[in-house]
């Protein structure tokens, strides 16, 4: 896989690295004082031709990622999504993989699956007595499926 072009806001000016940062490519490194230096600001705008694409770079810091508008997958809660891993693994036990994808009539069945877990939950059982996991991790599971099958 060939390696594309970056840039490095270490140095002042800014330096083009042709095969990337570090490791065994510091040799292509045009300015190899940056490895040797904190990122600092920098002080005014830069334009950087790389194959024919502008790209320019303002007095921000190193380091910046524009992510803000991105979905957060960082919120989803570890535990809920342990649990739900669970049920998934021990549906790709006893059934297959992914199987879950090419149930007939997966809608109506995936519903009525999360429908008698949660009625499970309402009458205070908190496990499943086949799986042995939470009545709650198989809800979310059934979820998952339903959503992922609206896409």
């Amino acid at each position: 896989m060939k390696r594309k072009n970056s840039l490095c806001l270490f140095g002042e000016p800014p330096c083009v690295l042709s095969k990337g940062h570090g490791g065994p490519h510091r040799d292509a490194h045009v300015n190899s004082r940056c490895f040797d230096e904190p990122p600092r600001p920098l002080k005014k705008t830069y334009t950087f031709r790389l194959r024919g694409i502008e790209t320019e770079v303002k007095g921000t810091a190193a380091g910046v990622k524009h992510d803000a508008e991105k979905t957060r997958m960082d919120l989803w809660p570890p535990i809920a999504l342990e649990r739900v891993a669970e049920v998934l693994t021990y549906g790709a036990r006893k059934y297959i993989p992914e199987g879950w994808r090419s149930v007939p009539d997966a809608k109506a069945r995936y519903t009525a699956a999360l429908l008698r877990h949660l009625t499970a939950v309402m009458k205070g059982e908190a496990r499943d007595p086949e799986s042995g996991l939470l009545h709650l991790a198989h809800v979310a599971t059934n979820a998952a499926f339903l959503l992922e099958l609206e896409s």
